[in-house]
This record gives structure tokens, sequence and C-alpha cells, in this order.
């Protein structure tokens, strides 16, 4: 086989790969990336093929441009082929992000959304009126706890001042324990070694 048998069969595969990409439906959009990357790899093994066949000939360089002015040729259909593909999905994707936009701006959309904001703000209020309506009760509880423990509460202040100064004791105590272990290490260490001598 020649290699312009090859172009020719090359460029046939492509041509029915190209129709058989603008028959397909758009739901099929993987199948067609499929078809293109398959289209690519034959185009591919192609060109390896067609190298090797050039390789033999007397005009290497000549054959080798022709393979890849074919290649490049063959190999920028199924780029506009991915190309269109891609255009395709966008406009799908952007279409149906419209249509998302539209059915949340649509008046029983915002309707839905104004009562739910309402119904959220009663129920906000009707805590704060239980809670309001419940504060003179909890404050009149309070006064009474602090009735029936008013004399507890001086008691409760000199226990808690006996606390404070237990505590400080123990800090004044663990605070001269730590001077008399410093005191005690810096005795034990050895004095520090005469320097040494003078270079002459």
């Amino acid at each position: 086989m020649t290699f312009s048998t090859n172009a020719r069969l090359c460029a046939i595969a492509l041509l029915l790969t190209s129709h058989a990409l603008a028959a397909a439906p758009d739901d099929d959009e993987a199948r067609q990336r499929a078809q293109i990357e398959q289209g690519r790899a034959r185009v591919e093994k192609q060109f390896q093929a067609d190298q090797e066949v050039c390789y033999h000939k007397f005009a290497v360089n000549d054959c080798l441009a022709e393979v890849k002015t074919v290649r490049r040729k063959a190999l920028s259909d199924y780029q506009r082929q991915e190309l269109a593909l891609n255009e395709a999905k966008r406009q799908r994707d952007g279409a149906a992000r419209l249509k998302e936009i539209e059915d949340r701006q649509s008046p029983e959309k915002l309707q839905a959304r104004q009562d739910k904001i309402r119904q959220s703000e009663e129920s906000a209020q009707r805590r704060q009126d239980r809670v309001a309506s419940k504060a003179p009760a909890k404050a009149a509880s309070a006064a009474r706890r602090q009735h029936t423990m008013g004399g507890s509460t001086a008691h409760t202040a000199d226990d808690q001042r006996e606390a404070e100064e237990a505590y400080q004791r123990k800090l004044d105590d663990a605070k001269k324990r730590r001077e008399s272990r410093d005191r005690r290490a810096a005795e034990r260490t050895k004095p520090p070694a005469s320097g040494l001598p003078a270079p002459h």
C-alpha cells in the first residue's frame, strides 16, 4: 500500500467520522468524544506507518513534509469537531443556568421565599415574647432566693476571702521552696575554670 492510498483511506475515514458525529444526537456527547479520540489515534497510527514508508524512499524530506501536512489537516478536523462539541456543551450549560435563575426568580418562588422569611421572623418574635413574659417571674424567683439566702451571702464572702488567703500562702511557700532549691543548686556548682594562658 502506498502513501497516497493511505492518505485517501485516512481522508475517507475522517469524512465518515465527521458525518457520523454530525448526525449523532446531543445527548450522546461522550460517544462523540470517544470517536474523536479513536480518530486521532488512527491518524497518529497512520502517521507512524507513513513515516516508515517515507524512510524507504529517495526523497525522504519531501515525503515526510507531505505526511505531516496530511496529519495536521486530519487532526485539525478532529479539533474543529471537538470545539463544536465544547461550544454546544457551553450553550446547553448556559441555557440550563439561565433557566435555573429564571426559576428562582419566578413569582411563585419569590412568594414562597418571602413566606418562609415572614414565618421565621414571626417565630423569632414569639420566642422573644415568651422570654420577655418569663423575665419578671425569673426576677421574682431570683429575688426570693436572694432573700432566703441573705445570711449565707456574707458567709460565702468570708469563705471566698479565706480561700484566696490560703491560695496566696501556697504561692508564697512554693516561691520560697524554689528560691531555696536554686540557692542550693548554685552552691553545688563548681567554680568556673581559670582562663587559659595567653598565647605568646
